[in-house]
Formats: structure tokens, C-alpha cells, sequence
């Protein structure tokens, strides 16, 4: 990879997507193209300001063992809305022509420390082992890219769509029509649960959900500088042990309807 675009990917990965494309290159660009044709179409062909929106668009982000997926489905179900979790991860591999197993590896992560500094070695002229760096930091960017792709066409269409995960509050930060959803339990009720519903023991839990924990702050603070667990990045902040599943479901469906309500009839106005 030439030194001009690995700086262009380290640059571009450390700023954060709002409701623009930020650090846009003519490579990263030929991928938005292609993501936005895996959606059906450019956002910019199909802005939601031009007529007033059909659904809401609802983020969920929750800690390992909170039960995110489960809350996730339930709300896509309730609201009528799709899905954009594993079916994220297949549009990606196939707008990049990649296999879902290593756009699945990208997803949530940013390069660490070492493959940074084998990057800036490489370009200082080091021997050629540094290369499998240099092919790493291009596919988290790629992924990254064009997931964020996707999710500002999702946003753009007026059915609306829940997602899930990949930065996605930070991502649609400020988008009117985005309901963005916070879930969060204390480590021990997390681990437990998790070591419930999985062959795992609760020592092997403890470690899963640490590490999971770790990354998500890291994968936030270096590729969106944010806090994940930051407040004010949510419209709703909820605590797994707050209600069965059936109340978290209808408590985040109502608040995503109201969202919806109150930006259409602003629209209409």
C-alpha cells in the first residue's frame, strides 16, 4: 500500500462519520457508490427531507449479555421495520466482495497500537514483513466505510430500519428521525445471564464480557471519539434488569413512535 494512502486510511478512520462523509477519498468513495447500490440507491437521490417519513429509525447499542439481539428483533418486529445486524455484515461482504467472516473480524475494531506503528515503520522504510499491516488497516477501513455507508442509506429511506451496533449513534449522530437506545446491565447480572443461556461457564463469561466491554470503549473512543457510555449519545438509556423483554420492547417501540410522530408532523408544517 503506498505511504500517501495508509496516512489517508489512519486520517480517516480517526474522524468521526456525522450526517456529511468525512475524509472521503476517490478509493473510499468508489465503496460508498457501491454500498448505497447494495441499499436499492444514493441517499442523495432519496433524501428524507423531501417527503414526510414512513418509519422511525432506531439504534440499539448494548453491552455483551444484556440482551441486545433479542431487544433488537423484538422492536423491528413490533415497529414493522428491517433488521440491519447479521444482514448488515452480508451486505457489506458482498458490496466489498468479501467473505463474511473477515468483514464479521473488522466489524467494531480499530487498529491497534502495533499495526499503527508497523505502518509508520513501514513507511520509514523498514523490510517488507510490515506488510500484513498495511493489508489489515486497508480492510478495517473498507469495512468501516462502507458499513457507515449503509447505514446513512438506511437512514435516507423513509421506511426506517433498526441497527444494530458498529458505532451506529455515532454514525447517525443528530439524524431527526434516529431514536438512539442505550442497553446496560451491571457486569455480574451480565455474566450470569450469559453463562445461562451458553455453554460457558461464569469464569469463561467474566472473561468474554470484559474483553467485549474493552472493546467497545476502544472501538468508540479511536474511531468515533466517544464515550459509549456517554449519555448524552442516547435518546434512551435502559437497564436489562429494568422489565422482562416484552416491557423493554414496548417501552423502546412507544418512544420511537413518538420520536417518529413529532418529526412528521414537523415536516408537515
Amino acid at each position: 500500500m503506498p505511504a500517501s494512502v495508509a496516512v489517508s486510511a489512519v486520517m480517516s478512520m480517526a474522524v468521526p462519520v456525522r450526517r456529511g462523509w468525512a475524509g472521503v477519498t476517490p478509493r473510499t468513495a468508489g465503496w460508498r457508490r457501491r454500498a448505497s447500490v447494495a441499499l436499492g440507491g444514493h441517499p442523495r437521490h432519496r433524501p428524507d427531507r423531501l417527503a414526510p417519513p414512513v418509519g422511525p429509525v432506531v439504534t440499539i447499542t448494548a453491552a455483551l449479555g444484556a440482551g441486545g439481539p433479542e431487544l433488537a428483533d423484538g422492536v423491528a418486529a413490533a415497529l414493522g421495520l428491517r433488521l440491519l445486524d447479521d444482514d448488515l455484515t452480508w451486505r457489506v461482504a458482498d458490496a466489498l466482495g468479501l467473505p463474511v467472516d473477515e468483514v464479521a473480524s473488522f466489524e467494531e475494531r480499530f487498529p491497534s497500537a502495533l499495526v499503527l506503528a508497523l505502518v509508520w515503520s513501514g513507511m520509514a522504510g523498514s523490510p517488507p514483513e510490515v506488510g500484513g499491516a498495511f493489508v489489515e488497516l486497508e480492510g478495517l477501513t473498507r469495512v468501516h466505510h462502507t458499513t457507515a455507508a449503509l447505514m446513512l442509506a438506511a437512514a435516507a429511506d423513509p421506511l426506517g430500519a433498526v441497527v444494530v451496533g458498529r458505532g451506529a449513534p455515532f454514525v447517525l449522530a443528530g439524524h431527526r428521525r434516529a431514536l438512539h437506545v442505550r442497553l446496560d446491565a451491571p457486569v455480574a447480572w451480565r455474566t450470569a445471564r450469559l453463562a445461562a443461556g451458553s455453554a460457558l461457564d461464569e469464569a469463561e463469561a467474566t472473561v468474554m464480557i470484559d474483553a467485549a466491554d474493552l472493546t467497545a470503549r476502544t472501538y468508540a473512543r479511536r474511531a468515533h471519539r466517544a464515550d459509549v457510555h456517554d449519555p448524552g449519545h442516547y435518546g434512551l438509556v435502559l437497564d436489562g434488569r429494568d422489565g422482562s423483554h416484552d416491557e423493554l420492547v414496548a417501552l423502546v417501540a412507544a418512544a420511537a413512535r413518538q420520536r417518529w410522530a413529532r418529526q412528521t408532523a414537523d415536516l408537515v408544517r
